[in-house]
């Protein structure tokens, strides 16, 4: 090969190893798995951080156990930074379980039943909603009772739990959508800040806990 055409090779391939530098790690395709009492989420942003969302239906821990929910809103650190992490039950994962996988950083997301139960989803509309201002700041939807999750990629997140008929619902009275505002949700990390709107490209994932359905929808999308 003449020498002329061997440096353009080199420096073809030195260019791309610099680029591969210099493009900062992204998620790749988040997945779940589960063990006897652990939840592991793998993909995510190495280095980052993941926020877990769930709600479960399990037997209590009383001497004559009885149907509960239950549910889990957390914020995992990769402390090792191989893109993976373990959220460790004391007990047994639960049967009838509705997980949502959200990454802080890149904003991807994965959803699943426990192992063996395949959740129904909320038929498609869009939870954000408008106020009489034109402020993009209401979680909507018909249900009878809403716990949502609110991601906003690089900045944080936010849960709230609702039922129709209570303090937080603004239709409470008819048989309109049960609609809250965003400012009533509650921070994950103590680093972030107190909600006054919904942005495009955040993340809000719901669940109903009656029928144990769910959405997920990225804003603007």
């Amino acid at each position: 090969m003449p020498v002329s055409k061997a440096l353009s090779h080199l420096t073809a391939a030195l260019s791309i190893v610099a680029l591969a530098i210099c493009v900062p790690a992204r998620a790749a395709s988040l997945l779940l798995t589960f063990g006897e009492h652990s939840v592991t989420v793998s993909g995510s942003t190495p280095g980052g951080e993941v926020a877990l969302f769930a709600v479960a239906k399990e037997a209590s821990n009383s001497a004559v156990p009885v149907p509960t929910k239950t549910g889990h809103a957390v914020v995992l650190h990769d402390v090792d930074h191989d893109g993976t992490v373990i959220f460790e039950r004391e007990r047994p994962v639960p049967l009838l379980a509705i997980w949502v996988a959200v990454d802080l950083a890149s904003g991807q997301w994965v959803v699943s039943g426990s192992p063996g139960f395949e959740p129904q989803t909320i038929p498609p509309e869009s939870l954000a909603k408008r106020d009489g201002a034109g402020q993009l700041r209401k979680l909507s939807a018909l249900v009878p009772e809403m716990d949502v999750l609110l991601v906003r990629p690089g900045t944080g997140s936010w849960r709230i739990y609702a039922a129709k008929t209570s303090g937080l619902d603004e239709n409470a009275h008819g048989d309109q959508p049960l609609q809250i505002d965003v400012s009533n949700m509650i921070p994950l990390s103590g680093t972030s800040s107190k909600l006054d709107s919904i942005l495009p490209g955040d993340v809000i994932a719901m669940i109903e806990p009656v029928s144990m359905r769910f959405a997920v929808r990225e804003v603007g999308k």
